[in-house]
């Protein structure tokens, strides 16, 4: 009787897994686009006036071939300017460090449906406090610096 509870508990484990992986791999131009330009982008953009350039990284749903024509139709429609990012190179985003404090915080933590990871990264998110943020951005002339020192490495690999 205990083998068998033991076991179902490592199957739900292994699915949640599977499913938390199969939630962000399928990310794709579409989804982008629909879920995170339309909805959080474009809106803190047009709210938010000093904002100036868009900046993100090189991820396949953003950074190349279909999924980036799309994005940057998009983005372009919106009249939105875009950094241009050379490919592999996200060490100077300051969204990598969110990410990495996100990532820390759930870490361990058992997120068996695509709702119960968007809630709890949405949950961190917001909990992210601003000048933490404002820390790690003056920081990145610093970064940059030892970055050319180390001739590419950052903390970041």
């Amino acid at each position: 009787m205990n083998d068998l509870r033991l076991k179902k508990n490592a199957n739900k484990r292994k699915a949640a897994k599977k499913e938390k992986a199969a939630c962000w791999k399928n990310l794709n131009g579409r989804r982008y686009v629909d879920d995170i330009l339309a909805t959080q982008v474009v809106p803190y953009m047009s709210k938010h006036k000093k904002v100036k350039i868009f900046m993100h990284d090189n991820a396949p749903a953003h950074g190349k071939g279909a999924a980036a024509s799309l994005a940057a139709q998009y983005l372009a429609k919106k009249k939105i300017k875009v950094m241009k990012w050379p490919a592999n190179s996200p060490d100077f985003n300051p969204i990598e460090l969110v990410w990495k404090w996100i990532k820390g915080k759930v870490a361990g933590k058992i997120l068996r449906t695509r709702e119960e990871i968007i809630k709890e990264y949405t949950f961190w998110w917001k909990k992210l406090p601003l000048e933490t943020y404002r820390r790690w951005c003056e920081k990145l002339p610093e970064l940059m610096k030892e970055t050319k020192k180390s001739k590419g490495w950052t903390q970041f690999q």
